[in-house]
């Protein structure tokens, strides 16, 4: 993966993330965006060098309102998105 690759994640609609108040990244550095149109959540800068697929990322992501049990968490999803040429 190149510096430029982006992780998206596909949150449950029960896991709700706020655009407003944002979200924050930590153990891994990047940045992070709230799309709430998807209840996605766009991660940025994690790869400071070109990086073998099947590395493994730790981190957490803040500032999500959990669904009430874990019965309503529902179905998310990981892709990663080549960027080219901005």
């Amino acid at each position: 993966m190149l510096p430029s690759t982006r992780v998206v994640l596909t949150m449950p609609d029960a896991l709700y993330f706020d655009p407003i108040k944002g979200c924050k990244v930590t153990y891994t550095q990047g940045d992070c965006k709230v799309v709430a149109l998807n209840n996605e959540v766009i991660l940025t800068n994690l790869f400071k060098e070109r990086t073998p697929g099947g590395t493994k990322l730790y981190l957490e992501i803040e500032f999500g309102d959990n669904p009430v049990g874990a019965r309503y968490a529902g179905d998310w999803g990981a892709r990663t998105e080549g960027v080219f040429d901005g």
